[in-house]
């Protein structure tokens, strides 16, 4: 009952800040048409004039529909939180997706020092003199932005082991596992959510002895078998420098282990070129081992002095202090973790280094900026209301132009310039003409008269 309560506890509280944000936080970024609270009045021959439409959403619509938003966050009409301090995709958030066509390489090398060793009820065993145990992996993950909302990933993993059992010297290494995984995350206000897949498989077998003790020449590399988990990440973005993240995961492990739930939570500062993070990582077991009323049927494995591997509904609670710097399209992170409490493990600290390359992707105005010759649609912008709310443009009912249709602004010049600055929303129009209500900003660059508007 108390596995089932937690679960049930962990999916409220995703979904009660998911309904909270839902409420509190505008959704800044809306791609969807803003729908008027009325209906016009006037024929389709004498379109109104982009002040009397303005006037029109003064008096009718604004009172509960957003403001214009600039994408930097700039604006005196805006409620975003400005962006960040620094834009370097290896500073983002751990809920935001790559961009689209982005791709990063990343290269963990980690290594954990065993202290002692953490039983079954908790209670702790000091490793004797002259026993011990390190574990040193070597990860490399390439993920690529398929969209500015999925992501894809694969890595592979090397482990080595290097060990004392009181007895030996006793080492192992070899390619340990590799994975895929997927993402897909959305934004709401200043959260954001990610929805996380990962499987695997390790790269070896491990022996098991069904009587007597396992060989004292010998250690395993870990627990063998295939691996996935499912999960959500969360962050949000307090200020333009600081960021919460959490994440929590359904875990499924190789065999004879239970499942689990690993989470993580960090408070994390921005700057333009590092960051400083002070979190928490930990593993909830939902104690569901079959072995665990009695060990005795529980396989034997070269584990020794470690209880890392084999464990018996193992959990961890693990604090550390993490720090990135980046340059370029470079970024080297640093991290120091200390395992303070858990269950069938061990007491222990661990090192983390990252190399990260990333080639920035493209962000959505230079997606529409490449593409811009594929519009079927390109008009004229003829007027500018006052306070660039509105604009009325030169193509209408006649050239295929339907209320709700979306268009993006360009600025131009008889230079060939073409310059994405804002998008927005058929309001209302004519034969000839279409008045568009301008929804979101890409740059702080007011709208004038012989822009161009053009949809797809």
């Amino acid at each position: 009952m108390t596995n089932k309560r937690l679960l049930f506890f962990l999916i409220l509280i995703f979904n009660c800040a998911f309904v909270w944000a839902a409420d509190e936080e505008d959704d800044v970024s809306s791609d969807e048409p803003l729908e008027p609270s009325f209906e016009s009045s006037r024929s389709e021959t004498t379109p109104p004039s982009v002040e009397e439409a303005s006037k029109k959403l003064k008096d009718g619509v604004n009172k509960t529909q957003e403001p214009i938003v600039l994408e930097n966050g700039g604006g005196e009409q805006s409620k975003k939180i400005a962006k960040l301090k620094s834009s370097h995709p290896a500073l983002r958030p751990l809920a935001r997706t790559m961009k689209n066509n982005g791709y990063e390489i990343e290269y963990f090398f980690s290594r954990f020092n065993s202290t002692s060793n953490l039983n079954e009820d908790g209670s702790e065993t000091a490793l004797p003199a002259g026993v011990f145990f390190n574990k040193t992996d070597q990860q490399l993950i390439f993920r690529y932005g398929y969209s500015s909302e999925v992501e894809f990933r694969f890595g592979g993993k090397y482990r080595m082991i290097s060990a004392n059992n009181s007895t030996n010297d006793v080492a192992n290494n070899g390619l340990e596992s590799i994975m895929v995984g997927i993402r897909y995350g959305l934004v709401q206000g200043n959260w954001l959510y990610a929805i996380d897949l990962e499987a695997g498989k390790t790269a070896y077998d491990t022996s098991d002895y069904t009587t007597g003790r396992a060989p004292l020449n010998e250690i395993v590399l870990g627990d063998d078998g295939t691996f996935s988990k499912i999960g959500l990440q969360m962050s949000l973005q307090r200020t333009d420098i600081h960021i919460l993240n959490f994440s929590g995961h359904f875990q499924n492990l190789g065999r004879n282990l239970s499942q689990e739930l690993p989470y993580h939570f960090d408070s994390t500062w921005v700057w333009s070129a590092a960051a400083i993070s002070l979190g928490v990582d930990g593993i909830y077991s939902f104690k569901l081992d079959k072995d665990a009323d009695d060990l005795s049927h529980r396989p034997v494995r070269a584990t020794s002095p470690t209880k890392l591997f084999n464990s018996v509904n193992r959990e961890i609670i693990t604090p550390y202090v993490g720090l990135k710097f980046v340059w370029g399209k470079w970024a080297l992170g640093g991290a120091f973790g200390q395992v303070i409490k858990g269950i069938s493990t061990d007491r222990g600290s661990e090192f983390r280094v990252s190399v990260t390359w990333n080639n920035y992707g493209e962000t959505e105005e230079q997606v529409k900026e490449n593409k811009f010759k594929e519009y079927n649609i390109d008009a004229q912008i003829v007027k500018v209301s006052a306070r660039g709310t509105f604009i009325k443009v030169d193509h209408g009912l006649a050239q295929d132009v339907e209320k709700g249709m979306r268009f993006d602004i360009f600025k131009t010049d008889y230079f060939g310039e073409n310059v994405l600055i804002a998008s927005g929303f058929v309001y209302e129009l004519g034969s000839d003409w279409a008045i568009i209500k301008i929804s979101r900003m890409y740059r702080d660059i007011p709208i004038k008269k012989g822009f161009a508007a053009r949809a797809e």
